[in-house]
């Protein structure tokens, strides 16, 4: 339609009626790249709103079992700080002195890198996440915890060592009925603190168990604050995309 609009004006040589056709013809199509790049943008920030909503989840979840394990650790850090020292002074403390053993050879699971960030690496969209910052952040984070997690076996090896130093002063129920629940799993039901007592190589290991609880504690420590800015992070980003 309006070629032939076009080509009568120039058959009559109206130029102003040319020209005027140029400019609606040129409009119409700046328009028509204008609506489909809003298109694409609208498009683009409802997949960036997506991949933030399981990015925030990864990382909830992640700090959840982080903080589990700050409590777990600092629990062992009190157990074999305890028994430690009391095996140091001669002197166990029989109120505690089962469950520190329980609690000195736990050992928490750092978590792992977030499975969201690494299928958008994989994808090729982690443009969607606009702050550079950010995505630095993430691809730091996994980098980071990939290697603590891929090390974490060779980290708590004096724990491991601790456990079967105190296997002979352990008295455990052996039936042959399976567990009911980890808690039941291997408790000792006593302790014979003589042995405890006589054993320099268990209490180097001790020392050691203490030492490797108080770094996974730092390190978790480090970890959560990583997390929680992460989160802001986050936060922030799903707010200039909404």
């Amino acid at each position: 339609m309006i070629l032939r609009r076009i080509t009568q004006h120039l058959k009559d040589q109206n130029w102003f009626a040319v020209a005027l056709d140029f400019v609606i013809v040129v409009l119409g199509i700046l328009i028509a790249f204008q609506i489909t790049n809003w298109n694409e943008a609208q498009q683009n920030d409802v997949q960036a709103q997506r991949f933030l909503e399981r990015l925030e989840q990864d990382f909830i979840q992640h700090l959840e079992q982080v903080d589990r394990g700050l409590i777990l650790h600092k629990q062992s850090i009190v157990a074999s700080s305890r028994l430690t020292n009391g095996i140091q002074i001669g002197v166990l403390d029989q109120n505690h002195l089962i469950a520190d053993i329980d609690s000195i050879t736990n050992i928490s699971t750092p978590p792992g890198p977030s499975s969201a960030f690494q299928e958008l690496v994989s994808s090729g969209k982690t443009d969607l996440i606009r702050s550079e910052s950010l995505r630095n952040d993430l691809y730091s984070y996994n980098s980071n915890i990939s290697f603590l997690r891929a090390t974490y076996m060779t980290l708590t090896t004096p724990i491991n060592n601790t456990q079967t130093a105190l296997m002979p002063a352990m008295k455990m129920q052996i039936t042959e009925t399976p567990s009911l629940d980890f808690e039941q799993h291997g408790r000792p039901t006593s302790i014979d603190s003589s042995v405890l007592l006589n054993n320099t190589e268990l209490l180097n290991s001790l020392k050691a168990t203490y030492l490797i609880h108080d770094n996974i504690h730092l390190l978790l420590k480090r970890t959560h604050a990583v997390i929680k800015n992460i989160l802001a992070s986050i936060k922030a980003e799903k707010e200039k995309t909404q």
